[in-house]
């Protein structure tokens, strides 16, 4: 071969092999330029009405986080994001998972697979707005990488409940990856990062639930499961229930319409940390000294409360929608005892409590026994309704039946040891 044409081969080949390589350095460049940010905070939209937003839970309870309430209504996670350096030859998606989506094998690996699609292909523009469904995120967390879906089409296009049924308690701990992939599902550029966790089962409901009668309250206190561990705080709730006097008329004071009138908010669940008597032995006083007022007595009907029997866990937004009025309290997850005051004498109260955790899963319901509270009546009560006077100097009996000997020698000494003192 003449040494000229090996020499313009020579020049060619090298002239290629370096256009070929600032090609490609070039393609790299312009690849890693790609990068997808965050313009505004995402927000919660509701299902029905995207437009609409959705409701946040406070600081303390992570909103960012979807828990079991979000997952059954399915809440729009709504995104708003800038690009730069749009590609011509990508396409720029959203991915969730609980590993490193960037990675080829983690989206397509048939037994490596962590990730799975949550949006179908997005616009190439600089300014994307994107809505991530709960349900897609949630549905698929604890699945399989077979049973992860591969594609976008591969996820339900309607509102599918069931897919918020986890069986793991605790937070799982995932993100969602917005970015640009080519016709190989490579990543191309810097994706952009969104943290988030999934908590969608509650704590377990409280073994058992004791009511006992105090003056005009209600002490209750309950037992836990070693297991649970999750608990932020307990929800109690009351109902007092009607009653039929001995003539055959209802007590207006004792209807079960509005549970909500029925404790004081002042006083309802005091902290078990401090409680101001022992929960499991009810009232405050002696129970000897304890007796119902004359004037309740009547025929009481059987208690009844909308959460018997109790439903199954978790407890539904409905079904927790249509007790809401019923809450008469709420106290620390280490608590184990609380008190509700404010109630008719002698009228039976239905209670029940709910375990509640961080980010409101609330887990399961316990009824507690059904209880009538009492009036309390002390030794100075009985005194006093006797007509006694100790705050005088001379004391004249009143006329006593019964046990009058007996009762007539208490206020003796109690008359006389008020003027021992006064002698002092």
């Amino acid at each position: 071969m003449p040494r000229g044409w090996l020499c313009f081969r020579a020049m060619f080949r090298s002239a290629f092999l370096r256009s070929a390589v600032a090609t490609a350095l070039l393609l790299a460049q312009a690849a890693g330029a790609q990068q997808v940010t965050l313009s505004q905070t995402p927000d919660r939209r509701t299902f029905a009405d995207p437009s609409r937003q959705a409701t946040y839970r406070s600081a303390s309870k992570f909103p960012d986080w979807i828990n079991y309430a979000d997952c059954a209504s399915n809440v729009l996670l709504h995104f708003q994001l800038a690009v730069t350096s749009i590609p011509t030859n990508g396409s720029l998606q959203v991915w969730a998972g609980t590993d490193d989506c960037s990675k080829l094998e983690a989206r397509t690996g048939e037994t490596t697979r962590t990730c799975w699609p949550v949006s179908g292909v997005l616009p190439s523009q600089q300014n994307v707005s994107v809505d991530v469904w709960s349900q897609h995120v949630v549905g698929y967390v604890s699945k399989t990488a077979a049973e992860k879906p591969k594609t976008f089409a591969d996820l339900p296009t309607s509102s599918t409940p069931s897919l918020c049924t986890l069986s793991a308690q605790g937070a799982t701990a995932l993100k969602l990856w917005f970015m640009f992939t080519d016709g190989s599902n490579n990543v191309m550029g810097t994706p952009y990062q969104w943290s988030t966790s999934v908590d969608v089962v509650g704590p377990s409901a409280p073994t058992a639930v004791t009511a006992s009668a105090g003056d005009g309250a209600v002490n209750l206190s309950w037992t836990v499961s070693d297991a649970v561990s999750d608990v932020a705080e307990y929800v109690v709730y009351c109902l007092q229930q009607s009653t039929t006097s001995d003539a055959g008329g209802t007590t207006d004071a004792a209807t079960s319409s509005d549970a909500g009138a029925l404790a004081d908010a002042g006083t309802a669940a005091e902290d078990a940390g401090s409680p101001s008597e022992d929960a499991g032995t009810g009232a405050t006083e002696d129970a000897g000294s304890a007796s119902p007022d004359s004037g309740t007595s009547g025929t009481i009907s059987a208690c009844a409360a909308p959460w018997s029997p109790e439903p199954a866990s978790p407890l539904t937004s409905e079904f927790l929608a249509s007790i809401a009025k019923y809450e008469c309290g709420r106290i620390g997850g280490t608590s184990r005892s609380s008190r509700v005051s404010g109630f008719a004498y002698g009228v039976p109260v239905a209670v029940a409590v709910a375990a509640v955790d961080q980010v409101d899963n609330a887990g399961g319901i316990r009824a507690g026994n059904c209880v009538a509270p009492v009036r309390t009546i002390s030794f100075w009560d009985r005194y006093e309704e006797a007509g006694g006077d100790a705050g005088s100097c001379s004391y004249a009996p009143p006329v006593f039946s019964g046990n009058a000997l007996t009762f007539s020698a208490l206020v003796g000494l109690a008359a006389a040891l008020r003027l021992r003192r006064k002698g002092r």
